[in-house]
Formats: C-alpha cells, structure tokens, sequence
C-alpha cells in the first residue's frame, strides 16, 4: 500500500552560504517532474517494498520561482493592482491619437 495523498510531501531546503537546493519528495508527480528536468536522486527510501521518497540535491542558481498566475490565492486589493497595472501598461502599449487635430478630409475617404 503507497502513502496517503497527505503523506505525499515534498521539502525543498537551502542555506545561503552552501548555495545547495536539498529536495525531498513523497510524491510521484514530483519524481516525475524531476527526472523530466534531468534530476537524479541521490537516495531513495522505499516502504513495505515500495518507493516512499526520493532525495534530490542541485545547484542554488538552478532553482527558478516563477510567478503563479492565477492558480495563487490573491486577495482583493492584490487582484485591482494586478490590474490597474495591466491598464497602465495597455495605455503605454496602444498609441495615443491626438483629437484636436484634425485629419486632413483626403485621410478620411471623403466621408465629411
């Protein structure tokens, strides 16, 4: 019998002088994801026969955080930032026509 799904965790621990990642996981998803990205265990752990954890250890400048999206629990306040900042970058972004000029009648297709 595998472990509980609450069982299943993964540790992931440095210090700043080692600039060493140690990573332990229960979890197969874990294991996979790891060994897509090249990892090796350096011990494993098994129960009852089975697997039960893996050991992993890299590189400090190898660990990447990412930002979340909208899989991360945001409050409210942190929501209208996100947006208010993507407004102001829109604004930035689309290029901002003068309305007190008028177009010469040609530009317009005689449509005036």
């Amino acid at each position: 019998m595998g472990l509980m799904k609450a069982e299943r965790e993964t540790v992931l621990r440095w210090d700043e002088e080692d600039r060493v990642v140690s990573l332990y996981s229960a979890s197969p998803a874990v294991w996979r994801k790891a060994a897509r990205l090249g990892l090796k265990p350096v011990k494993e752990t098994a129960l009852e026969g089975e697997p039960s954890g893996k050991f992993y250890r890299f590189p400090l400048a190898e660990l990447s955080w990412r930002h979340l999206g909208s899989k991360m629990s945001r409050t409210p306040a942190q929501i209208a930032a996100s947006a208010a900042a993507a407004a102001r970058l829109r604004r930035r972004a689309t290029p901002q026509i003068d309305s007190t000029v008028a177009a010469p009648s040609s530009t317009l297709g005689g449509l005036l």
